[in-house]
C-alpha cells in the first residue's frame, strides 16, 4: 500500500506533536 508523501508528512507531524504534548505533560506530572 503506497501513501503520498504529504500524507506521511502530515501523519508524522501530528504524531510528533502528540508525543511532545505527552512528554511535556509527563514531565509536569512528575
Amino acid at each position: 500500500m503506497r501513501m503520498q508523501r504529504s500524507e506521511i508528512a502530515r501523519k508524522i507531524g501530528v504524531h510528533r506533536s502528540t508525543i511532545g504534548r505527552e512528554l511535556r505533560r509527563n514531565a509536569s506530572g512528575r
